[in-house]
């Protein structure tokens, strides 16, 4: 009838789930999640295997992208003859239609899943086996992304193990079982605020807080207090809150069952996107610095919007003190590539900026300690960009900074550390090291060590990095012959006793697992570096020992020591992360020490595509990568025609 506000009911009460049957539902959710988590290690091995043309699965394939291809299996596997009739399992016509109607993207609305796979025979869902002539080859990598939806096999999963089909099965019934409840929050709180606020959580790169997903979707505005107060409780209740106080998806089928209801092409994932860029945009001045971070500049990024993410890099100093860490610099190196012509790179323009911003800073009369600070950063990034002359220009400003600033000698030390880091990446990037380059980074790696060395506890952790930089550098001093006041012989005794050093102090205060394989990454470098002194007649071996049968030790010895870092820092962080490129590098250097010119090529192509895609092809460190590639294949190559000449003479 009639719309008199008299008639409307009160708001109905949700009821509050006791504190103990909250805690019962996350711990039954925690032991679902941990035996699908295991189960899908093992399924990604099992991947492995059926599509041999993929080197590493996890970096190519999403389970988004198998659970869409097990699916349309399925449906092809599915015999509409031999299931049962519509309407016999209680939900209609949609229990004969085979398991891809309930999830795929162009299929009905129905989303029942679980009800058809339970009217399935089994017989109609169980894997092909004994494929034979005329089966089709795995897709090329590159293919994956646009392998055809029209042929069961695109992923060969008829070969897979009826155990490991199975589990596709199991997977999908626990998305739709969230499928079904989304439908549920949608005839209880409405089909708009329910779509809106999971899919912006879905896309978000960190999450979003309660009070975000309020403003962003206007809730006050929209007069929508109600409505909302009842999700709110649901996601607290159904999604992971971390310790920031962001809401995000712990359990990927959940996440999984939005992306198929409600993100289902490009212009509905855009829509979105644009929304949480416009808002971190407004707020990224108001105090939300780090969020912004965390969001803005990842959104940007996926929707290609170039223009607007130089200009959110650019807003402040503020976003390279977020983004430069451990976990997220290569994040940073990567926004200011993109949207570059090949002809030029975008760190050039980082470095004109951050530069201008610093001495705005110091025309605007920043407090010393602050502008010292800033410079540091600057200068650390900016030498990870390869911009090794601005780098250093900025740490001569640091330096004087540092003595004006007095208190002692710690600021002194830092800057001392950082110019020991930044000149030995420098003379990495060049084709030859340079010995004045070197000199002087063992010089300021030892006036680092010195200054942290006579300090307080407060700075163990910065002595333990200093003595790092003291084996890196004086231990590439020894392998080109020593300089300055030290022999080869010299540069190699300060170089071991100071790694010894760092790892016993490094365990002293439990530095953790990246700590302790960095020490032993450049125990590797030592090793290496004493080979090659040796084998030039810079460093003598003991009486009686024979010099080649020594360098071939060493270089065994510091093969073996790489191996072991490598697989530690890939399994600490990834086969990407500049320390495992590090180990690569060396791996690479070592096997065509040890004339295996066939690994060696193996490893320099594997460091040229992984510097390509994480530092740009015009880093100097990427083209100091490629020029070694080349002249292994132009040496390779002679030394082919070599042997078919003498073959040929014979």
């Amino acid at each position: 009838g009639g719309g008199g506000g008299g008639d409307e009911k009160p708001p109905r009460k949700v009821p509050k789930r006791s504190l103990a049957a909250t805690i019962e539902r996350m711990e039954k959710h925690k032991i679902l999640e941990r035996k699908r988590r295991e189960k899908t290690k093992e399924l990604v091995s099992e991947l492995q295997t059926l599509i041999p043309s993929v080197e590493t699965v996890e970096e190519n394939l999403t389970m988004n992208t198998v659970l869409e291809e097990a699916i349309q299996h399925l449906k092809e596997q599915h015999n509409p003859s031999t299931s049962k009739p519509a309407g016999a399992g209680g939900e209609g016509g949609a229990a004969g239609a085979g398991l891809a109607l309930a999830f795929g993207r162009t299929g009905s609305l129905a989303r029942d899943g679980f009800k058809i796979m339970q009217d399935q025979d089994e017989e109609t869902l169980v894997p092909l086996h004994g494929q034979g002539e005329g089966q089709m080859e795995a897709p090329k990598t590159g293919e994956l992304s646009n392998f055809s939806r029209s042929t069961s096999v695109s992923l060969q999963l008829g070969r897979m193990p009826d155990q490991e089909f199975k589990y596709f099965r199991l997977v999908l019934m626990q998305e739709t079982l969230y499928a079904r409840m989304l439908e549920g929050w949608e005839k209880q709180m409405g089909v708009d605020l329910v779509r809106d606020s999971l899919s912006l959580l879905c896309l978000s790169n960190k999450g979003l807080s309660q009070r975000e997903l309020e403003q962003i979707l206007n809730i006050s505005e929209r007069g929508m207090q109600t409505q909302w107060v009842e999700l709110a409780n649901a996601l607290n209740a159904d999604l992971e809150v971390r310790s920031e106080g962001l809401l995000g998806f712990v359990y990927s089928a959940f996440r999984l069952a939005v992306e198929r209801r409600y993100l289902k092409n490009d212009a509905d994932r855009r829509k979105y996107q644009l929304m949480l860029a416009e808002y971190f945009e407004k707020h990224s001045g108001d105090g939300g610095g780090k969020r912004a971070a965390d969001e803005l500049p990842y959104i940007l990024e996926e929707v290609g919007e170039w223009q607007r993410l130089r200009a959110c890099l650019s807003s402040s100093l503020d976003m390279l003190y977020q983004l430069y860490n451990d976990k997220d610099k290569m994040d940073l190196l990567r926004f200011w590539r993109q949207g570059d012509s090949v002809d030029e790179t975008g760190y050039k323009a980082a470095s004109e900026h951050y530069i201008d911003s610093l001495q705005r800073l110091e025309q605007e009369g920043i407090a010393p300690k602050m502008l010292w600070q800033s410079s540091l950063y600057t200068a650390r990034f900016l030498g990870d960009a390869g911009q090794f002359k601005d780098a250093e220009s900025i740490l001569g400003r640091a330096r004087e900074l540092a003595k004006e600033l007095g208190g002692g000698n710690k600021f002194v030390a830092e800057v001392s550390l950082r110019c020991a880091e930044l000149l030995n990446k420098w003379a990495a990037s060049s084709p030859e090291y340079s010995p004045e380059m070197m000199v002087r980074s063992a010089f300021y790696a030892k006036e680092a060590a010195d200054l942290f060395g006579e300090m307080t506890e407060d700075t163990k952790e910065d002595y333990t990095t200093a003595l790092y930089w003291m084996g890196l550098n004086f231990g590439t001093l020894c392998r080109i012959g020593g300089g300055g006041t030290w022999t080869a012989e010299r540069a190699h005794e300060i170089a071991e006793q100071a790694l010894s050093t760092c790892m016993q102090v490094r365990e002293e205060i439990n530095a953790g697992q990246a700590k302790t394989s960095e020490v032993t990454f450049a125990k590797g470098v030592l090793a290496f570096c004493k080979a090659e002194a040796m084998a030039a007649g810079a460093i003598q071996p003991q009486m009686g020992q024979d010099p080649g049968a020594v360098t071939r030790e060493l270089q065994e010895e510091a093969l073996q020591t790489f191996t072991q870092a490598y697989e530690e820092f890939t399994k600490l962080y990834s086969s990407k992360h500049l320390d495992s490129v590090k180990c690569i590098t060396m791996l690479g250097l070592l096997c065509r020490r040890l004339g295996n010119n066939k690994d060696a090529l193996g490893w320099a192509s594997k460091e040229v595509k992984i510097r390509e895609e994480i530092l740009g092809e015009l880093h100097p460190r990427t083209q100091q990568a490629r020029r070694v590639y080349t002249e292994l294949i132009d040496k390779m190559q002679a030394e082919s025609e070599e042997k078919g000449k003498e073959a040929g003479g014979a």
